[in-house]
């Protein structure tokens, strides 16, 4: 999955998008790692690439709205 993101990726960066980004997993459950890459044209056929852990960000994301959602001690659905 990860490699046909990169593939079209690099693809339109490619065709003169300039720059792209797009993000992928690796792994399931609680050990799945999130990343997010940043694509663009280094010149002569060549790609630069920024690639972010997001694994801390969507824990963290996962978090908020689960206490958003539902009570701490009782574990039920909030109103």
């Amino acid at each position: 999955m990860a490699a046909k993101l990169a593939r079209a990726a690099m693809t339109a960066v490619r065709k003169g998008a300039g720059q792209t980004n797009f993000e992928f997993d690796i792994g399931e459950g609680d050990a799945a790692h999130h990343y997010e890459v940043y694509l663009a044209s280094g010149g002569g056929g060549e790609f630069v690439a920024q690639v972010r852990d997001l694994t801390e960000r969507r824990q963290m994301e996962e978090e908020i709205r689960r206490l958003a959602f539902f009570d701490r001690v009782t574990g039920l659905p909030n109103r």
